[in-house]
């Protein structure tokens, strides 16, 4: 009973922390030539860089005054290759310029409005990384969201509201 008890005032906390998220009515958007959408709070800074995946960019979340720090990362081309594949290449690269031995500690199934996906948590050194993985159906491109803060409010409304974007064209 007091597992029961915690476990649901747990998670009711969890949704108290997204609140604020959804009801913040100062929103930013993504640029217009990326190639997903996302109101994304005025509390978080928004940076793009160049990925280490062809040219395209992938994009960095920044909470003010906190260490969290959310990515989106385009990974590989979808090529019909399993998410898992793409996960364990993506631990492969990151491994080889690491001091840490990264690794997939846990992945579970998830679905998204576009299509299926992968949410799990990756681990190195001392650190443990909570991730998600998804196709876009528009580009056919693996995205890794990567998050060095586990049970992220953000991450969850980022895994919630992110949509690929109907327009881009690559």
């Amino acid at each position: 009973v007091e597992e029961a008890q915690s476990g649901l005032s747990e998670r009711v906390k969890k949704e108290v922390e997204k609140d604020p998220l959804l009801a913040n009515q100062e929103l930013q958007d993504l640029l217009p030539d990326f190639p997903w959408v996302l109101k994304v709070p005025k509390e978080y800074v928004i940076a793009y860089r160049s990925a280490n995946f062809k040219d395209f960019r992938m994009v960095e979340f920044k909470k003010i005054g906190s260490s969290e720090t959310i990515s989106l990362i385009p990974i590989a081309s979808s090529d019909g290759k399993a998410l898992d594949t793409h996960l364990d290449n993506y631990i492969k690269n990151i491994n080889k310029d690491s001091e840490f031995n990264w690794g997939v500690t846990r992945t579970t199934v998830m679905y998204l409005s576009y299509g299926r996906g992968i949410q799990g948590t990756i681990s190195g050194g001392n650190e443990i990384n909570e991730i998600a993985l998804m196709t876009n159906p528009n580009d056919s491109i693996v995205y890794l969201l990567r998050c060095n803060e586990l049970e992220s409010p953000f991450f969850e409304f980022i895994l919630s509201n992110l949509t690929p974007q109907d327009t881009f064209k690559y």
